[in-house]
């Protein structure tokens, strides 16, 4: 990752040389609105940047003349200068550095709307400026990268003939809005860090720190006229091949060429960001705009928000805080604890036992420890006996059996049980004997752990041995949320949230999800299924009457992420969204929405699904 220790990097350490008194000079005149002078002082500043060896000088210089360039509508040779001063902070692992030339990247790819580009520069910048310890806070950066990505889905849904011209145009534009916004924001968060003003100085600032681009002059193409059977084979291959979207086949660093609308140079093709070119003469230095000459009392500077983050578990719970919570192993407390005041687990003392004489033994006797055996089904299979992990099972038939048990440790198994489950078409001493196999196996998987047993068999059944403490996650998981619905009855919301989020944090994935071919699992994993999506839906009902909106639109997006077809789910993020001020992404939402009944139900949505669009649409209060 990039280093945190920026000042001293960021100031040049040994004595001013020719470079960067050019530099300085060059900065000044920006300031002044003298820009014809500029671009060749910061041509010479690189040549002499170059022969000192001076990288954090030649980042700088390569970047000023990428933009002075670009403002002056010479797009190649400012890709090719972006591109250079990349390189280079890349190559000194400068986390301010990256961020910086990645915004400005961002930037001007925006002025030519390439929205899916810049976000992945706008994704680049947040990551470095996070690990200088310089990114504007909240994430803004990685926001308005996806921002980015919405407008192109917007652009797409009507290039595919899904939504409407003005339906299309009024969603990119709320988007574009939100987007300049947040640039802005950003923009003016990186000129009050405090570390900022230290390293830069004010020109500088001026300089580096991206202007926050002007609205996007955009234009929805025309509607194709209707292809012929070859074509559209054609371009059915082509989805096939590359996926559903086309724009991402070719490489994302390489800057197309501006088009004609936006004033830009036309002619060759542009050269790619990573292609290194020679320096710029000063012969060829051409006026910038007088936007780089804005005082810093009104900056405008773009920004970057960090996009929600996939490294949380997929079955992750949202708290109270609405923010997503991973699940610790679980306890070692017995099946039965309970839930105190905190809504954490805590252990009951162990209660008095009874001494042969008939007296009590105080609470606080010295007693042996039992074995413990937890089990994890929700998922992956883990078994640990006495806090080991089982890790080898020399028999498959063996674990499945141990999982069948498990299942049904509520009472003992008839050795023909068994047999009929695992073996019914064998014949009875051949399924015998498979089951005989089978337990041998598993009990050397668990005797290489701890010599303590385990499967018991008595009175010609098979169960779990009764002098083990064992606590498995179905079983919790059921508790949760039989106590969490009874809480939730008895009008204690605040308490059943915590148990309900609880039972989520313990469905790490469906029951026995890598035994998909045993039918015996089959109806107790669509039981668990069901009610673990119910208790997605209440606990994401409680938080949207809290105004919890953040943690319900992400309980609702895992109840889509296993039914896409809950028109509920749906229509609760709506709303989420709507309250939230993303309008786009609540329109959005209903035409996923739709497209998801149409795939899988062929049905339209319900019509209040439609009047709550409709009302989304007017920009009513919803």
């Amino acid at each position: 990752m990039f280093s945190k220790r920026l000042v001293g990097q960021l100031k040049p350490t040994a004595a001013p040389t020719d470079g960067w008194d050019d530099y300085r000079r060059a900065l000044e005149l920006i300031v002044q609105s003298d820009v014809s002078q500029a671009l060749p002082l910061l041509a010479e500043a690189e040549l002499s940047f170059l022969a000192a060896d001076d990288q954090q000088g030649l980042w700088r210089a390569l970047l000023g003349q990428a933009l002075l360039h670009w403002h002056d509508a010479a797009a190649a040779l400012a890709a090719a200068r972006a591109a250079a001063a990349l390189r280079v902070a890349e190559g000194i692992d400068d986390g301010f550095a990256v961020g910086c030339v990645a915004w400005q990247i961002a930037t001007m790819l925006l002025g030519q709307g390439e929205h899916l580009k810049a976000a992945d520069y706008l994704d680049q910048a947040q990551l470095a400026l996070d690990a200088a310890g310089l990114a504007p806070p909240g994430g803004t950066l990685a926001a308005a990268a996806q921002l980015c990505n919405e407008i192109r889905r917007w652009q797409q849904m009507f290039e595919r003939q899904q939504i409407g011209r003005r339906e299309a145009e009024s969603a990119i534009d709320d988007i574009q809005r939100d987007l300049i916004t947040r640039l802005n924001q950003a923009a003016d968060s990186m000129r009050a860090t405090p570390l900022v003003p230290l390293v830069l100085g004010g020109p500088e600032m001026l300089l580096l720190l991206p202007a926050a681009p002007p609205p996007f002059d955009f234009e929805l193409a025309a509607m194709p006229p209707s292809p012929g059977l070859s074509a559209w084979l054609r371009r059915l291959w082509r989805l096939l091949v590359y996926g559903d979207d086309l724009t991402t086949v070719e490489p994302l660093t390489r800057v197309p060429a501006p088009e004609p609308a936006l004033g830009l140079a036309t002619g060759d093709a542009q050269p790619t960001l990573d292609e290194p070119t020679p320096p710029a003469q000063p012969d060829e230095a051409a006026p910038a705009l007088a936007a780089l000459a804005e005082t810093p009392d009104e900056p405008g500077v773009a920004a970057l928000v960090l996009r929600p983050q996939e490294l949380e578990p997929a079955h992750a719970y949202v708290g109270d805080t609405g923010k997503i919570a991973t699940p610790a192993e679980p306890p070692a407390e017995p099946a039965h604890a309970y839930v105190g005041d905190t809504g954490k687990i805590a252990t009951p003392a162990e209660p008095a036992t009874e001494a042969p004489d008939g007296a009590t033994e105080p609470a606080g006797a010295e007693l042996p420890e039992p074995p413990t055996l937890s089990v994890q089904l929700l998922g992956g299979f883990r078994v640990t006996l006495n806090g080991q992990a089982v890790e080898s099972w020399p028999s498959g038939r063996g674990r499945a059996v141990f999982k069948y048990l498990l299942a049904h440790r509520e009472r003992s198994l008839p050795r023909d049980t068994i047999m009929e489950t695992f073996w019914p078409d064998a014949a009875p001493e051949s399924a015998r004997n498979s089951l005989n196999v089978a337990l041998h196996g598993l009990r050397q998987a668990l005797k290489a752990v701890a010599d303590t047993p385990v499967v018991v068999f008595q009175n010609g059944a098979y169960h779990v041995s009764p002098e083990l403490r064992v606590w498995i996650d179905v079983e919790e998981f059921k508790r949760r949320v039989q106590a969490g619905r009874r809480l939730e009855d008895a009008g204690s919301l605040g308490a059943a949230a915590a148990e309900y989020e609880q039972a989520a944090a313990l469905y790490q994935g469906d029951f026995m999800g890598d035994d998909l071919y045993d039918d015996w699992p089959v109806l107790p994993r669509e039981r668990l299924r069901v009610a673990y999506l119910d208790t997605l839906d209440r606990l994401s009902t409680i938080y949207f009457g809290q105004s919890q909106y953040a943690a319900c639109v992400t309980l609702c997006q895992q109840i889509l992420a296993h039914d896409r077809c809950r028109e509920d789910a749906h229509c609760r993020l709506m709303c989420c969204y709507s309250r939230q001020g993303q309008h786009h992404l609540a329109l959005r939402q209903y035409q996923l929405c739709a497209e998801a009944l149409r795939a899988e139900l062929d049905v339209a949505p319900a019509p209040n699904t439609t009047q709550l669009y409709e009302r989304l649409r007017r920009h009513e209060q919803v």
